[in-house]
């Protein structure tokens, strides 16, 4: 019983780091290329969420949308109306979704109850 038992060689230990280093190496590249991606694809969704919801309070009607009015119909996000945007939470960090007062998204809203005419993208 006793042979069965035995210890672990020096070589045999630099072995087994040595296929962890390697499967770490390979593996965590691609782990953090996909978690960049994700956040990437949030921000796009989040994007075109606020910019559907724009264009349909905006369409065939008269009067834009405040900050605040628009915030208030992001459905699913914790959307908080800033001075020049919408605050919004991804995965835990807070990004502004700008909000613009002119059609060319040019000039950024100064105050939450400013209408907003264009809604810009979340900053890569």
């Amino acid at each position: 019983m006793k042979k069965l038992l035995r210890n672990i060689t020096f070589i045999e230990l630099t072995l087994i780091f040595s296929i962890a280093g390697v499967v770490g190496g390979v593996t965590l590249p691609n782990y953090v290329d996909a978690a960049q991606q994700s956040l990437v694809q949030s921000k796009s969704e989040v994007t075109r969420m606020a910019k559907d919801v724009h264009s349909g309070m905006t369409a065939g009607k008269r009067e834009l949308p405040s900050v605040t009015t628009l915030a208030a119909h992001l459905q699913g996000e914790a959307a908080v109306a800033k001075a020049t945007g919408i605050s919004v939470r991804i995965d835990g960090a807070e990004y502004t979704l700008p909000t613009y007062s002119n059609r060319s998204c040019t000039v950024l809203t100064q105050k939450a109850e400013d209408k907003v005419a264009c809604v810009g993208s979340i900053p890569s």
